[in-house]
């Protein structure tokens, strides 16, 4: 069995899909890190999907991730580092733009992360941060007291509890 692990975790870096990116952007996002780091190829997935949709000029933080992807597929390295922002806005016009063709699961991962990364960026309830141990156990209840919690809310996230 742990052998099959290793294979599907090699498999989904190797030839990933764009939802098997969205879910690093999601974790990275929610193991407190500021950047998430993508191999050549899931850059390439993930900028091709961005080039597809249409992108408003006004968004620099759009610019920037569909620069910093397209540097990034072009590096002689093998790993390059998406900072949380322009991550953030790439998942937002993926979002908004529903890509055609996604399967109904891939649609609903792409909706409940976009909604988790509005809710991890914005504080809506104003929840006070003080009585939490860390910033994890705070953004868990944030995520907690929301009107409409996704599924990943409900089940609580990828969350050290």
């Amino acid at each position: 069995m742990a052998w099959l692990c290793a294979h599907c975790l090699f498999d989904r870096r190797a030839k990933p899909r764009l939802i098997d990116v969205l879910l690093r952007v999601f974790h990275h996002t929610f193991s407190c890190s500021t950047t998430t780091l993508l191999n050549t190829t899931e850059a390439a997935v993930f900028l091709e999907a961005l080039l597809r949709v249409p992108a408003p000029e006004d968004d620099s933080h759009l610019q920037e991730a569909i620069t910093a992807l397209r540097q990034g597929v072009d590096a002689p390295e093998p790993v390059m580092g998406l900072s949380y922002r322009p991550a953030h806005a790439a998942v937002t016009a993926l979002h908004a733009a529903r890509p055609q063709g996604a399967a109904a699961g891939d649609a609903a991962v792409l909706a409940a992360v976009a909604q988790h990364l509005t809710e991890w960026q914005h504080n809506p309830q104003d929840i006070d941060q003080a009585p939490y141990k860390n910033r994890t156990l705070w953004r868990q209840a944030v995520l907690e007291s929301t009107l409409t919690p996704t599924i990943l809310s409900q089940r609580g996230g990828p969350f050290w509890v």
